[in-house]
């Protein structure tokens, strides 16, 4: 069966030779295996699925976070002569029937799949009746509450592959895991044993380096001089706006990239990308998942990032062909304060969220708008009602309604509930507390006075000796 992968590696993708622990991967899950692969971005970790997908019978479930992702790598399979598809919230209902039908039809190998798709009873019910060989979760880490993205999606997992036929073999892939989250993904997949294919983490071509330089713009600007090729990232839209324009202002080619964006745009801006029309791309991380350009030479974080797994991630996408190239993280202590701040309004206290409600209850049949609310609370509360708001929806308490002509989405109590009872504000504190154990390793980093690789990789759990060459080991 390996000479099989070995021919069909050559046929379909174009290489000759497997990548460092890509072999030891397609072995175990050829063999039946579950197998969990930790490779840092870059490395060729989606091969280590689709080239077992070709060479057994039935279909490849692939499990992804991101819509923009799952069409990359469609579009690249069915390029490439592989049968391969996708179902997301990008379909609309007519196109979603027919490709179930084809999936049923057993037209597809490979079948990408958005985890909300899991909520469908129908929808569970077909994938059991269909001869499914392998069931992988790309970028597995988000199933974990202690990983760095969690998607509460991700947790129904383990019991779909339970009632699925066949046994399938399960297969997780992520590029950031330390050891409680890997814990934590065998958990929620209901795996009790697995081969795990670690590669390590260290990037011999990265050079790793903070800076607290007093104009960022023009540290930014020295930094595409030197390189002019590489991703700026920032923490907000905002702030992704403001500098791809001042960059502009200041002569520098550039684009920016957000969520807000529609899916239009942003497919319009990662095509030029790609395509190198365009060298410099200032986004945030929605920018970042499955792009695939290797002549990056420099990765600059405009602001703290949130955790050391998102920081080292993004970083990675530069020197993907293994060129010398820099990783740089802008940091100011106002930074610092500004990241505790959101982490506090992201996961506002029970009492907060309580003084909220109960003015949303006092409008009775009445429905008021967000501004509205702002008048009738304290002013320690006014800077809590979006979070309040969205924690409150979330439970299901209230809807949010648009209304025509309105830049706001009206409010309507569903309920008049017990709060203290229908919400976990235990989960709320445990996540809140994480979110700034997370910050608190991203700032360690910052400080620290040994190795930045070294630091990262002791991270993740891997020793490795000091890379020689990012800021503190050149001194």
């Amino acid at each position: 069966m390996l000479e099989l992968a070995q021919q069909n590696l050559k046929k379909y993708f174009g290489f000759d030779n497997f990548r460092n622990g890509q072999q030891e991967a397609i072995e175990s899950i050829i063999e039946g295996n579950n197998t969990f692969i930790l490779m840092p971005t870059g490395n060729g970790k989606s091969l280590c699925y689709q080239l077992p997908a070709l060479c057994k019978e039935g279909l490849t479930i692939v499990v992804s976070p991101l819509i923009s992702l799952m069409q990359d790598q469609v579009e690249s399979l069915v390029q490439k002569g592989i049968s391969a598809t996708l179902i997301n919230s990008s379909l609309s209902l007519k196109d979603t029937i027919n490709r179930l039908r084809e999936v049923a039809e057993g037209k597809y190998k490979i079948l990408y799949i958005a985890p909300e798709r899991f909520k469908n009873e129908e929808f569970r019910l077909l994938l059991e009746s269909l001869n499914i060989t392998f069931f992988v979760v790309d970028e597995a880490h988000v199933i974990s509450q202690w990983g760095h993205d969690f998607r509460p999606s991700y947790t129904c997992l383990g019991k779909v592959i339970s009632k699925l036929q066949g046994n399938p073999t399960i297969i997780a892939c992520t590029a950031t895991a330390t050891t409680r989250v890997q814990k934590d993904i065998m958990e929620h997949l209901h795996v009790t044993k697995w081969n795990k294919i670690v590669t390590g983490f260290r990037r011999e071509n990265l050079t790793f380096a903070t800076l607290a330089p007093l104009d960022k713009v023009a540290t930014i600007i020295a930094k595409i001089k030197q390189y002019k090729t590489g991703i700026i990232y920032c923490n907000t839209k905002k702030d992704v706006e403001s500098l791809s324009a001042e960059l502009i202002r200041k002569g520098i080619s550039c684009l920016g990239y957000h969520g807000g964006l529609t899916t239009k745009v942003r497919e319009a801006i990662q095509e030029k990308y790609m395509n190198k029309e365009v060298d410099i791309m200032v986004a945030t991380n929605a920018f970042g998942m499955g792009i695939d350009r290797d002549d990056v030479r420099f990765v600059i974080h405009h602001k703290l990032s949130g955790t050391i797994e998102a920081y080292y991630q993004e970083a990675g996408r530069a020197g993907r062909d293994g060129q010398p190239s820099e990783c740089i993280l802008l940091y100011t202590t106002n930074d610092e304060s500004i990241q505790k701040f959101l982490i506090n309004i992201t996961y506002p206290s029970f009492d907060i969220v309580n003084n909220v409600y109960k003015v949303i209850k006092k409008y009775g049949n009445q429905v008021p708008f967000p501004s509205d609310l702002e008048y009738q609370v304290d002013r320690k509360t006014k800077v809590f009602i979006s979070a309040a708001l969205s924690l409150l929806t979330k439970n299901n308490i209230i809807q949010r309604v648009r209304v025509k002509g309105k830049k706001e989405q009206s409010i309507i109590l569903n309920k008049d509930v017990n709060l203290r009872a229908v919400i976990d504000w235990n989960n709320l504190s445990i996540r809140r507390k994480n979110k700034l154990k997370n910050l608190d390793n991203v700032l360690e980093y910052i400080h620290t006075d040994e190795c930045r690789q070294a630091f990262m990789c002791s991270y993740f759990g891997e020793h490795i000796e000091a890379c020689e060459h990012c800021d503190n080991c050149k001194g």
